[in-house]
């Protein structure tokens, strides 16, 4: 997991191992970057939560990354694209940062700070969740 403001890269592809999870949120603007174009090139599997963002900003834009094939992390949670399929995989999970996936983490942050308890049965997963209304 990186989190940082680092204007270099700060993961090298010589220090990634066979199966190992990466989810790199900290680049989000053209300056910033944490994982090596190595690094990059090494994985496995990328995957962002908005491709127009990713090509724009940080570790993917900076590497000079297609990012027009990549699956988005809402289409992974909802089924429409493959997450990790072999246990070995090296996947990368490049976060820039989405104001609507913010918005769903605080709705149910609240929610549990409010009563205790998520107001809903199920956790909402995408922003079409936040539409339906809640199931008592």
């Amino acid at each position: 997991m990186t989190a940082t403001a680092s204007t270099e890269p700060l993961v090298e592809a010589a220090w990634l191992s066979p199966g190992l999870p990466i989810t790199a949120v900290g680049a989000d603007d053209p300056s910033k970057a944490e994982l090596s174009a190595d690094c990059l090139r090494r994985a496995d599997r990328i995957v962002v939560d908005s491709r127009a963002l990713a090509a724009a900003h940080g570790d993917l834009a900076r590497a000079g990354t297609d990012c027009r094939g990549l699956p988005e992390l809402g289409q992974i949670l909802v089924g429409s694209a493959p997450g990790r399929e072999w246990h070995k995989e090296i996947t990368v999970c490049k976060l820039i940062g989405l104001g609507v996936q913010d918005l769903a983490a605080t709705e149910v942050a609240l929610a549990r700070l409010r009563d205790g308890g998520p107001r809903r049965k199920q956790t909402p997963a995408t922003a079409r969740d936040l539409l339906r209304p809640p199931t008592q």
